[in-house]
Formats: C-alpha cells, structure tokens, sequence
C-alpha cells in the first residue's frame, strides 16, 4: 500500500473545501506491506466500490479523486460520518468510544505491546521522529506492566 496524499480543509468560511494534497513531509509518503487479511478485505470492498461506480454511472466522480474509501459517487467521505460510524463500530464491539484519529495511538500501543520493534511503528505510523512516536503515539498497558512482573495483580 502506498500513502502519498492526504486531505486538507481549506477555507475559513463556509463552505469549506476538502482537497486532496501530498503528504507533509518524505517520512509520510511511504509504502507498507499489507496483512493478508486486510488484502481479502480491500479486494471485497473494491467489488462493492465497483458496483457503485455502476449504479452511480453519469455520477460518478472517482476518476477525480482516487480514494479507496468514499461515498457512493466516489466523492471523500464526511468527518463526521466517519466518526460517527467508527463510535457505532466501537460501541457495537463492546470497547471504549474513542475518536477516529485515536486509532493511531491505539495501533501504537498494540504494536509496542505486541513487542513489534519502535522503529518499525514509527515507519508503520510515518512519524518522522522517534521520540514523538513513542512518546505520543504508544501507551503503556497495565497488562504489559503485569507481564513484565508476572502476577495477575498490580501492587505497590
């Protein structure tokens, strides 16, 4: 998969206009390998954006855009459709409700508990900086303090 563009919000007035721009710096232009898992779900999810693209027909603006993830005409998706279907998603599965852009800080921390290397989730997150990274991006999970001590209880 490869990352190169990223939406901007232009305007200060309304209507404010979403385009579509490089990414800000090298760093965050990159390619990662994708989970086999995630490539069957992608593929699934392309047959449907087809069907789209078809019904969609004189409509249709994804030749514009490009996007892997839009609406049905092929135009970017609303933020706060996004995040209202990521807050069902995450109530549907029983976990806490947290923003969109909070799944970065999750992945962070499931990567660093997972014990994938810091530097590997700095380049799968494209942050440029190590220390934002760790620092921002992961956080220490109270079953990994247990882990490290091996006991199921936290004490002082």
């Amino acid at each position: 998969m490869q990352i190169q563009k990223q939406f901007q919000v232009t305007g200060n007035g309304e209507p404010k206009q979403v385009v579509l721009v490089d990414t800000i710096t090298e760093k965050t232009r990159r390619t990662l390998p994708l989970p086999a898992p995630l490539v069957t779900a992608l593929r699934k999810h392309r047959k449907e954006q087809l069907t789209d693209q078809l019904l969609a027909c004189p409509h249709w603006k994804g030749g514009e855009w490009g996007l892997v993830f839009c609406t049905t005409i092929g135009t970017p998706l609303d933020q706060s459709n996004v995040t209202k279907r990521c807050r069902e998603l995450l109530e549907g599965a029983g976990l806490e409700v947290r923003r969109f852009h909070d799944l970065r800080h999750s992945t962070g921390t499931y990567l660093a508990a997972k014990g994938v290397h810091p530097r590997t989730i700095m380049e799968i997150l494209g942050r440029p900086h190590f220390s934002t990274t760790m620092n921002t991006y992961t956080h220490v999970e109270l079953d990994s303090i247990r882990d490290l001590y091996g006991t199921d209880e936290a004490t002082s």
